[in-house]
């Protein structure tokens, strides 16, 4: 599928009305939303104009493998604050990857701040369980 250079948008055509947006009408979204809406068969792409700047990526992600829960290592000497919860996302993605000693990895459709709020969570609960064995 052609995307856009310019906007990073695909150019589609609305199949099926969905939302505020007629059947008929062509407008832009991302590759992965015009992934889902092909394959959904709600969009059909479009041709883009001639003298548009365009790159290709691939109309359909190949079906991922079922992914197993990532098993959090132990942290070590990362200091969790009492407000993780409510850091800035950046900051708590920058803290999951200290946890992990890394990138994060991402399950699914999973976006970076869950994924972050997913192992910290887990850390913070394997750090409590453990505290309390050791009492």
């Amino acid at each position: 599928m052609k995307v856009i250079k310019l906007t990073g948008l695909v150019p589609v055509k609305a199949l099926v009305r969905h939302k505020n947006i007629p059947s008929g009408k062509v407008f832009g979204i991302t590759p992965e939303l015009a992934r889902k809406g092909l394959a959904a068969k709600e969009i059909e792409l479009y041709p883009v104009p001639d003298g548009i700047e365009t790159y290709d990526v691939a109309d359909f992600t190949p079906a991922a493998a079922p992914v197993e829960e990532a098993v959090v290592e132990p942290a070590g000497d990362v200091v969790i604050p009492d407000d993780w919860e409510t850091m800035q996302w950046l900051k708590r993605v920058k803290l999951a990857q200290q946890i992990v000693g890394g990138e994060l990895t991402l399950l699914a459709e999973e976006k970076p701040l869950d994924a972050a709020m997913r192992v910290i969570s887990a850390e913070v609960q394997r750090r409590a369980a453990a505290e309390k064995q050791a009492e």
